[in-house]
């Protein structure tokens, strides 16, 4: 009986500490303020944490390196507000914190200079212009890569297809895709594990930087030490000959990474329709010349590897190279059609396409810890 007492006694000590560990358990968002252009810290910004309905929590300002912190926080959605003279505001997101959050934040410069000084009360208009979201363990769970995640992301304006791995904006514009803040190809966002994805910055501005690019979606990934990953994803017909497969393989050493990429892309069918119709009118008489398809040939297959190597030393310095060899055959894109004018038989057209591209693309991009500007990419 005194047993059964003291096994009693020990757990409901245990529960109880569990639940005043995670009770009292405090988080914190750190990080630093930086010029987008310069990449120069930014000193004596403010600093704001709000609430989701804008009230105020906590405030502080940067230091001489651009660095924030503000800490005893607790598991929430806040907007992290950052102001500077000079600087254009900016506010950011923050959804799903439950664990101390490394933000850095990038402002840009001012378009206008003030001769003087006027303090007066006027009516404006914040737009939030980022969005950081910790990927909940039910996403993480419900999900088997990088884009998959994505998908249950919901982000606005971003429109995720999981059946064909592509990603589109609502308003047209290109995206980029970056892990770490390197640029990043689809294929490599599916080779991400979730498990590895401490959070995603996404942006609906790019800026002047990203040229015509209108969104940004950032992974921030914890990459392991050592070992690695092999995978892949296949999506094929059931039917016809045709589908797109992707084999992927990572593998870490210390600070460095391996990863091998290969998507192949393929169609094989001999039902390749196209009716066409056109009409004349050249006064006199009229001519209605009408195309029925017969059938013909479609075959085309694309082929693409790249090999990787990246070194990171920490968040934000990294070295990255790429080689990239892709390859289009294109054999048959063949039209074989009963052509008919004013409804009489003039025999039949074929039409026939051969196409065939091969590519080999080398790039690097590397950070201004190597002697390069920031996020700097050369293709040749």
């Amino acid at each position: 009986m005194d047993t059964n007492k003291n096994h009693s006694s020990v757990l409901i000590l245990f529960f109880l500490f569990i639940a005043f560990h995670a009770f009292g358990q405090k988080l914190s968002i750190s990080g630093r303020v930086l010029n987008q252009n310069s990449q120069d810290p930014v000193e004596y910004a403010n600093v704001v944490l709000l609430k989701q309905d804008s009230t105020f929590l906590q405030g502080t300002t940067t230091d001489s390196i651009g660095g924030f912190s503000l800490n005893n926080l607790r598991a929430a959605d806040y907007i992290l507000s950052v102001s500077c003279v000079g600087f254009e505001p900016k506010k950011i997101l923050i959804q799903n914190l439950s664990e101390p959050a490394q933000v850095d934040v990038f402002l840009n410069e001012s378009m206008y200079s003030l001769n003087e000084v006027v303090i007066s009360a006027s009516s404006s208009i914040s737009k939030i212009n980022q969005r950081i979201v910790f990927p909940t363990k039910q996403q993480l769970a419900h999900s088997a890569n990088g884009m998959q995640l994505l998908n249950t992301l919901m982000l606005p304006g971003l429109r995720v297809n999981p059946l064909s791995n592509s990603i589109s904006s609502a308003d047209g514009g290109a995206i980029i895709l970056q892990i770490n803040g390197m640029n990043a190809t689809p294929e490599e966002i599916q080779t991400i594990q979730p498990r590895q994805i401490k959070r995603v910055e996404y942006s609906d501005y790019a800026g002047i930087r990203y040229g015509n690019s209108s969104k940004i979606v950032n992974y921030i990934v914890q990459r392991d030490d050592k070992g690695g990953v092999v995978g892949i994803d296949l999506m094929n017909s059931m039917n016809i000959w045709a589908g797109g497969d992707v084999v992927f393989a990572k593998f870490n050493r210390g600070k460095s990474e391996y990863a091998l990429n290969y998507t192949v892309a393929f169609q094989d069918f001999k039902n390749n329709c196209r009716n066409r119709a056109g009409s004349f009118d050249f006064g006199s008489f009229s001519l209605t010349r009408e195309e029925m398809t017969e059938g013909g040939d479609y075959e085309a297959q694309t082929h693409d590897i790249s090999l990787g190597y990246n070194y990171q030393q920490n968040d934000s310095s990294f070295f990255n190279a790429k080689i990239k060899y892709a390859y289009t055959n294109h054999p048959h894109n063949d039209f074989k059609n009963a052509l008919s004018e004013n409804r009489i038989s003039k025999g039949n057209i074929s039409e026939n396409v051969l196409l065939a591209i091969i590519s080999l693309i080398i790039f690097h991009q590397q950070n201004a810890v190597f002697g390069f500007l920031p996020n700097s990419s050369r293709v040749w």
